[in-house]
């Protein structure tokens, strides 16, 4: 889903929310069933796991979408990733830079997304000249890791005073008001 349905759905669905969708629909396959960087089974369960199910709950409504949101803005998530097809990555890197370009491209690709020619355009071009890998599929294992779950420690800390230096009274002193305490009456408290 495009970042925009996930946070606002009551907005409506429009065609750059079905183009966002056909990107990560090819980004999700190729992290499953192509040869990349990212070979820790459980490395690539948290990845998937945070950019494509990730969600919380806040105030009365379910929020998703942060991963993307982030990935959108720098490649935070995606530049992890090195594909082993050249093509594959071209694709990718190319529709995310037309989906939210880069800062040095921003002027120059600002209706690069708003403009559905420039993808369909891109698209038939790239089906055309490149020859794409075939017999490459690969099934990359996904697990879900193991999570290690701290026991909750007591919060019932003893308090350690700080070591004395110069600046506080020595411990003689402390003890004589001690001592001096012990032999002191307690103020008497009159009731009413």
């Amino acid at each position: 889903m495009s970042i925009k349905i996930l946070e606002t759905p009551e907005k409506g669905h429009t065609l750059q929310d079905d183009m966002e969708s056909l990107l990560y629909v090819i980004l999700y396959c190729s992290l499953r069933h192509l040869p990349h960087s990212m070979r820790n089974p459980e490395h690539l369960y948290r990845f998937i796991h945070k950019f494509f199910d990730d969600c919380s709950y806040g105030v009365g409504k379910l929020h998703g979408g942060d991963a993307k949101l982030v990935n959108s803005d720098d490649r935070t998530w995606t530049q992890r990733i090195t594909f082993n097809s050249k093509n594959i990555a071209d694709w990718l890197n190319t529709a995310m830079n037309y989906h939210h370009p880069p800062r040095h491209l921003r002027w120059e690709w600002w209706d690069r997304w708003s403009n559905p020619d420039y993808l369909d355009t891109f698209w038939g071009a790239f089906l055309e000249r490149r020859d794409l890998e075939k017999d490459d599929a690969v099934d990359n294992k996904v697990q879900k890791p193991i999570e290690y779950v701290r026991p909750i420690e007591d919060s019932r800390v003893p308090f350690i005073p700080p070591a004395r230096s110069g600046m506080y009274p020595s411990s003689d002193h402390h003890r004589a008001s001690q001592e001096e305490r012990a032999t002191t009456p307690p103020a008497r408290v009159f009731e009413a």
